[in-house]
């Protein structure tokens, strides 16, 4: 498979500030269906091989996310809550969040990211 246009890379598991064991996927470029499988597979993976008691997916470096990766994204979340770990994605860009938000995903955001629900419209 071509990976020109996506990067999937893994850190090795580390402890956090609050004692949890931590995995961080860090992902880079355009996730579309052609990437779909192989973020599916990266963050089970981890879940698996690393047991972390919290999994972040790092978005910085992503310039591009469809259903299909929100999909696998998603697939990762209820793998990890299956697992026991909780499941976070940091570093989302505001399209990101905003289509998260529209998508009622807001929820697999870092908690240090607002959500609607934190910062009511003025107003309302």
């Amino acid at each position: 498979m071509d990976q020109e246009y996506f990067t999937i890379s893994r850190q090795a598991p580390q402890l956090g500030a609050d004692g949890i064991r931590e995995s961080l996927i860090l992902l880079t470029g355009e996730f579309d269906l052609a990437a779909r499988d192989e973020l599916r597979d990266a963050l089970l993976a981890a879940i698996r091989r690393d047991q972390p008691g919290r999994l972040v997916v790092d978005l910085a470096g992503v310039t591009f996310l469809d259903s299909e990766a929100i999909g696998a994204l998603i697939d990762g979340y209820l793998a990890a809550n299956a697992a026991g770990a909780v499941f976070w994605l940091d570093n989302t860009t505001p399209m990101i969040r905003r289509v998260l938000q529209i998508m009622e995903l807001q929820d697999l955001l870092h908690p240090g990211i607002p959500s609607p629900q934190q910062h009511p419209a003025p107003g309302s």
